[in-house]
């Protein structure tokens, strides 16, 4: 198995009045994206479907990719959802669930664009458009900075609150800021989270630990899309391996 999984924030044309820019990409872009990777061979997987895999040590044959977004952007079903049931693929969300009909108040305080938070109306429509709903904690927490006590009880708030009110009874969690350590993954687990996805670019395997699965940040920048560009290389290299390998079997 070979997955990549692409994270993402806004799906939204950047208006110039936030500083962080590069948490933006334009519709056309984010399309454009998907379908770069369909083109190159990549089939659209649920990511539920790959912490299965993971976790049973059941191969999937061929390539595959998953969507996913954290912080649960009120744009996303405006500008992502159309497009994600346009061309027939999965998404996950990242909730962070304290804050759902509300702002992004975490940021509070900096230079960034307090935005709509999805109301839970949407995030229910979101479900309905195949799309699963997970943890980006309940206060989007910065796991390593904060005590012991308070990331503890913040996970077990997000994961009550996915369990009960949105029916999701196994979610996957995505670290805010992509800041964990050994304890914060150990009270995930414990709270009973299944996959952590973390800000660490790579390609998924069988062997990739479900406490640290790598996500590729995708950008509006042309020269930023790293799922895409390493993917293209990754094949081009296996390609030459193998045919290294036919020349020396015959």
């Amino acid at each position: 198995m070979k997955n990549i999984v692409l994270v993402y924030h806004h799906v939204a044309e950047y208006s110039g009045d936030d500083p962080f820019k590069d948490l933006y990409v334009s519709p056309r872009r984010f399309e454009r994206q998907l379908l770069n990777l369909v083109s190159t061979g990549y089939k659209p997987l649920p990511l539920d479907r790959m912490i299965e895999a993971i976790s049973s040590r059941s191969e999937m044959p061929g390539k595959t990719f998953c969507v996913t977004f954290d912080d649960a952007c009120a744009d996303f079903i405006e500008n992502a959802l159309p497009l994600l049931e346009k061309h027939g693929i999965p998404a996950t969300v990242f909730v962070p669930t304290g804050f759902i009909g509300d702002r992004n108040r975490w940021d509070a305080g900096s230079a960034a664009k307090l935005s709509k938070i999805m109301s839970e109306s949407e995030l229910r429509a979101a479900q309905a458009g195949n799309v699963t709903l997970g943890s980006h904690t309940h206060n989007h927490v910065h796991m390593v900075k904060q005590s012991a006590q308070t990331v503890k009880a913040d996970l077990e708030l997000s994961f009550r609150c996915l369990r009960d009110i949105y029916g999701v009874p196994a979610p996957a969690l995505a670290f805010p800021f992509g800041a964990c350590n050994s304890a914060a993954v150990e009270m995930a687990e414990a709270a009973g989270f299944r996959g952590l996805c973390t800000l660490h670019r790579g390609v998924n395997t069988l062997k990739t630990p479900l406490s640290a699965l790598r996500r590729y940040k995708m950008t509006d920048s042309g020269k930023s899309q790293y799922g895409t560009h390493l993917l293209r290389l990754f094949d081009a290299y296996r390609r030459l391996r193998s045919g290294m390998r036919r020349s020396s079997d015959k």
